[in-house]
């Protein structure tokens, strides 16, 4: 695993994975915020993305509004935000449960440019929310329909579980009855629950071969850290701590409260190579990626 390189050839950043808060109106059951019964009060402030946007580390093609803890939609400034990136050819797709916000909301995000929104809806008004715990289904397809009856192009994500599974084809032709650009179907890899089985279609996980920094692409926490990947953020958020084997060679604050986005960036680069060194050892890299 990455012998060979010595560079990682990551600036100019041109995508950028963004968590946005770890506040959420949903209690998934095998969420990271729900098994780590996180209280939810930190949001992303919007001047930290301006600031990043307008980096000359940077030149932003898309945004990636997702994340480990929460939901997008729930920031308080959700419409502001998709604006300005949109409004600067960015790029943006945000992943939501889509059971947040007013129809009316929607329906302006609809209007917006650059933007397609992925609604995770893993069933009908029967099944939905046996893991969309705490979502109504009917205020997500209203959502749905304002947004896209506006003109926003929409994509809907459906996770099989045994429990849902027999109306996979159901509410595939829903989605495009709707007017849903995209049906796709997202596997678990989580462990399952007594009642919530994720179903397997694929017979393992198929590891990414590059890393995320290869691809120019950086995650930033609702907290303001600067990490590489959003599954770096996820081991982050478990340890809490720099000295942890996974980011012992980040030697710098990587907050963007307690140091400026150029001066992290410029770190990363300092400690290219020990970056280097870790995808032989990091155990998130070598669960999620097998570079050659």
């Amino acid at each position: 695993m990455g012998q060979g390189i010595v560079e990682i050839n990551f600036l100019p950043i041109t995508e950028l994975d963004i968590e946005l808060t770890d506040r959420c109106n949903a209690k998934c059951p095998m969420c990271t915020r729900t098994i780590g019964n996180y209280k939810g009060e930190n949001d992303l402030s919007f001047q930290h993305i301006k600031n990043v946007v307008s980096s000359k580390y940077t030149d932003v093609k898309s945004v990636i509004l997702c994340g480990n803890l929460g939901d997008p939609m729930i920031h308080h400034d959700i419409y502001d935000i998709i604006n300005f990136l949109s409004n600067k050819n960015i790029s943006v797709n945000v992943n939501t449960n889509g059971s947040i916000q007013s129809e009316r909301l929607w329906s302006d995000l609809g209007k917006l440019k650059n933007l397609v929104v992925s609604f995770h809806i893993d069933g009908d008004e029967n099944t939905n929310h046996i893991y969309r715990v705490k979502t109504n289904y009917n205020k997500i397809i209203k959502n749905a329909k304002s947004y896209i009856n506006s003109g926003g192009k929409a994509k809907w994500i459906f996770i099989p579980f045994e429990h849902n599974y027999h109306i996979l084809n159901k509410v595939k032709k829903l989605s495009f009855d709707l007017g849903f650009q995209k049906f796709e179907i997202l596997e678990s890899f989580r462990q399952e629950l007594p009642h919530i089985k994720p179903v397997k279609i694929s017979e393992k996980y198929e590891k990414r071969s590059l890393c995320k920094l290869q691809e120019r692409s950086i995650f930033i926490t609702c907290e303001g850290d600067v990490l590489p990947c959003c599954w770096q953020g996820s081991d982050f958020y478990e340890n809490k701590r720099l000295d942890h084997n996974s980011f012992s060679v980040l030697d710098f604050n990587i907050n963007l409260n307690m140091n400026s986005f150029d001066d992290i960036i410029l770190n990363y680069k300092r400690v290219e190579k020990n970056i280097i060194d870790t995808w032989k050892t990091n155990r998130t890299c070598f669960r999620k990626c097998e570079i050659q």
